[in-house]
């Protein structure tokens, strides 16, 4: 028996392959843009550095004179409180030229960081970083917004524990953030067998968790006679997942012969659409009784070995390519492989379509096989009557094939054990063994 919680990551695996890529894009687009954003910031210091030592160049003269005013009254009495009033006004002053000299960047970083307010947490500080990064910006600041953004997770990942091994052991562990253990979405499966149809609502409902069956969501004991079953996986769905679509359910087919059109969720008349037309059911795994149930079926089956051998004769032959056109009309299954069969080649022979058609091309190519000298000459002669009439390996129903040298002869005429061609090839062995 296969746990839940097996289910659950074999089912889910791939989305959290899609979130992992997702994740190294994110990772990617924001190393851009913070590469983008550094450069920018770099050339905004060097503008203002230049402006700074141009500014000190400018009030050179001024502090000369302050020490020659400093050195005339030099047993004057300092006061700190005036120092630092000075000290204080004149980065007012330069911050005042520096947002004069730059009226651009100041403007700029402003709508940025209003823009950028109620996003995500890492990418609000670094724009807010950026209005004060002129004049403390430091190499640590970039270490610190670099790990914050390293820390930033995707949302419904924070009790996920991320390996340090491989990728699958990785992929394994975070497979569970989508879904839980007590409901899954629906997954692609054919479905043989015929699902129960007269069954409790509050039974099937209780087995579910009182969820939807295809979205997952809570339904209240009271609103359980308005959801809808689906005749194909055996489960109830709200209305937004099942719209009243009808379908033909393959277990019907198989075990009935029942080509009626039952209620389907949204998500089965998908899928059952989708495989109409392709061959997955073999009658000798699932159906196995129908050939005996459905005369129809029966017959075409007996067409369809004809064709197949018939089919290799042809191949063999050079002048039997308008006959080969006409065998192409068939769906190639029906033409590789007996037993395999698709939803429409059924209906097809419900509604006696498929029948009157391969007989149809099996005519044509036995006219073609009777008048052509090259297809005469691969057939056999019964080696019992000696008679002289050609027969072939497809006309089971006068021929008669041997199991060991698969020679063919008349169905009245063959022996067991007593074939003519099996007891040459025997006396010869025998000589080459008496001359050794």
């Amino acid at each position: 028996s296969v746990s839940p919680v097996s289910v659950c990551v074999q089912e889910n695996a791939h989305f959290i392959v899609v979130d992992m890529v997702l994740e190294m894009l994110e990772n990617a687009k924001w190393t851009l843009s913070l590469d983008q954003w550094r450069s920018t910031m770099d050339t905004n210091c060097l503008m203002c550095k230049e402006r700074h030592k141009s500014f000190a160049q400018e009030s050179s003269p001024q502090k000369q004179t302050f020490r020659l005013h400093r050195h005339k009254v030099k047993y004057s009495r300092v006061d700190p409180r005036r120092e630092r009033y000075k000290r204080r006004h004149l980065d007012e002053d330069m911050k005042m030229s520096h947002r004069e000299t730059h009226p651009c960047v100041e403007q700029q970083t402003q709508d940025k960081a209003e823009e950028e307010a109620g996003k995500d947490e890492p990418k609000h500080q670094m724009k807010t970083l950026s209005i004060h990064c002129c004049w403390d910006w430091t190499p640590e600041m970039t270490t610190s917004i670099l790990c914050s953004f390293c820390s930033y997770q995707l949302p419904g990942t924070e009790n996920v524990a991320v390996s340090s091994g491989s990728l699958t052991e990785e992929i394994r562990q975070r497979t569970r953030m989508r879904g839980s253990l007590s409901w899954a979405p629906p997954r692609f499966q054919i479905i043989f067998t015929v699902q129960p149809t007269h069954r409790s609502h509050l039974y099937v409902v209780a087995s579910q968790h009182f969820l939807c069956a295809g979205c997952g969501t809570e339904v209240e004991p009271r609103y359980i006679k308005k959801l809808r079953y689906c005749e194909y996986l055996g489960r109830y769905f709200c209305d937004c997942c099942h719209s009243g679509s009808e379908a033909v359910i393959p277990g019907r087919v198989l075990s009935c012969w029942d080509f009626g059109r039952y209620p389907v969720s949204d998500f089965s008349k998908q899928l059952l659409d989708s495989v109409w037309q392709q061959p997955l059911f073999d009658l000798t795994c699932v159906g196995k009784n129908l050939y005996s149930k459905v005369k129809e079926l029966d017959r075409f089956r007996e067409v369809q070995d004809q064709l197949l051998g018939i089919k290799k004769l042809l191949k063999a032959c050079r002048l039997s390519e308008s006959v080969l056109a006409e065998l192409e009309h068939l769906p190639a299954h029906l033409r590789e492989q007996s037993n395999l069969f698709s939803m429409d080649d059924l209906q097809k022979v419900k509604k006696g379509q498929l029948v009157p058609q391969a007989k149809a091309v099996l005519q044509s190519a036995i006219t073609h096989v009777e008048n052509c000298e090259l297809c005469l000459a691969r057939g056999f002669i019964c080696e019992f009557c000696r008679e002289k009439d050609i027969i072939f390996p497809f006309q089971t129903d006068i021929c008669k094939r041997c199991p060991e040298c698969k020679a063919c002869f008349h169905k009245k005429c063959f022996v067991v054990k007593r074939c003519p061609k099996c007891a040459r090839i025997q006396s010869r062995k025998d000589r080459r063994i008496h001359e050794e």
